[in-house]
């Protein structure tokens, strides 16, 4: 491992800063995770925010738990089941403040294959079982929607091109949104 004096006479002021930021702020889960209540999550990703000047900082954290996330699969089950409930609790929620909605997704979805195994493969089976109807469904809409806009005349007047893009939600979101509803339809 190298120095905090070695990284900046390598790569200057501002990399030793961010790499200092991140390896104080990475301490913090340990300290504050004897229970996992929601309020205290909320304060924790309140602090994260707080203690750090450089928000390159908790990019920076969150694609160090996004590596970690993907290499989860080499670590003990508990081990794997702490780190996930972390990432569910803090990590996705402040990728998704962050606007980071790809990091929120992978680490929302990989730490729900993770936290609940049973859950994640049955809803995988069932969405890749309607792809091709959920697919066929989306483009006959985009395809409708794209005529209508294309049809109205103020609408080709004000604008050049018109795109219409479509997407499935994300495995842990659908399975979020299912349980609060208590509905298991796709």
């Amino acid at each position: 491992a190298l120095t905090f004096e070695e990284i900046e006479a390598m790569f200057g002021q501002v990399v030793r800063s961010i790499v200092e930021g991140e390896t104080k702020v990475s301490k913090l889960p340990k300290l504050a995770f004897s229970d996992y209540a929601d309020e205290q999550a909320e304060n924790l990703r309140q602090m994260f925010v707080a203690m750090t000047d450089d928000y390159r900082i908790i990019i920076v954290k969150l694609a160090d738990r996004l590596h970690n996330m993907r290499t989860l699969r080499h670590m003990k089950p508990e081990k794997q089941i702490k780190i996930s409930r972390e990432t569910l609790d803090i990590f996705a929620p402040l990728a998704h403040r962050m606007g980071i909605w790809q990091f929120k997704s992978e680490l929302e979805d990989t730490a729900f294959m993770y936290l609940y195994p049973q859950e994640y493969k049955r809803l995988n089976r069932r969405l890749r079982q309607h792809q091709s109807q959920f697919r066929d469904t989306l483009d006959k809409s985009q395809n409708i929607m794209l005529r209508t806009l294309t049809a109205d005349q103020t609408l080709k007047d004000q604008a050049t091109e018109v795109k219409v893009y479509g997407r499935t939600k994300e495995l842990y979101s659908l399975w979020h949104k299912m349980e609060m509803k208590g509905d298991d339809n796709l």
